[in-house]
């Protein structure tokens, strides 16, 4: 049991639900939900080789990357959904051509 592994998995595992609970699922770009259901994979299959079995140097790789993600993307996180993340769209053109 390598029970190191746990720190990492459970850090992204919260993070991520948490991130994933302020999203508006309507409006939500594709691309970074599923970015964020795989981080939370990642950190699910962390946690149960954590208590099953050893964890793989490429699963360490695919934690640390997580983990790395996550912190560094906190500051767009921290006042709410990014507004790149939700694809509501501004109109095209300028205000100045409306009639």
């Amino acid at each position: 049991m390598n029970l190191l592994a746990c720190v990492p998995a459970i850090f992204i595992l919260v993070v991520v639900f948490d991130r994933l609970r302020q999203v508006n699922w309507k409006t939500a770009r594709s691309l970074t939900v599923t970015a964020l259901l795989a981080q939370a994979g990642v950190g699910l299959w962390g946690l149960y080789d954590a208590f099953t079995g050893s964890v793989a140097w490429w699963q360490w790789l695919l934690l640390i990357g997580a983990v790395l993600w996550l912190a560094f993307t906190r500051g767009e996180w921290r006042t709410g959904v990014p507004l790149h993340v939700q694809t509501g769209a501004g109109e095209l053109g300028s205000p100045e051509l409306k009639s």
